[in-house]
């Protein structure tokens, strides 16, 4: 008797769970995470730079124009970087690369 296409779909899924190198795959989803915190960092430091360096003790909104300029460009392009190198290397590489391995 032949099963239908959705049943054979979930069987198939199950089948890739039961074979899944969880290892390999917490490695991804952690460097992954990573990567989006430091997005997320960029992004803040874009949106409200006062209140993500405040909890550094800097004061941003004592820099002069051209200071504040720097240090966001710092700030988020440091992240960034981080970020899109957690997301774009290889597992192995992005966990040397951020000490973790």
């Amino acid at each position: 008797k032949k099963c239908s296409p959705w049943i054979s779909l979930i069987a198939e899924k199950l089948h890739c769970l039961r074979t899944m190198d969880v290892p390999r795959f917490a490695a991804v989803a952690f460097t992954r995470l990573v990567a989006t915190v430091f997005l997320i960092i960029a992004l803040v430091m874009l949106m409200n730079p006062t209140f993500n360096l405040s909890q550094d003790g800097i004061k941003f909104d004592d820099f002069p124009v051209a200071g504040k300029a720097e240090v966001r460009a710092w700030y988020v392009g440091t992240a960034t970087l981080v970020s899109w190198l957690l997301y774009s290397a290889t597992t192995e590489k992005a966990l040397k690369g951020s000490q973790l391995y």
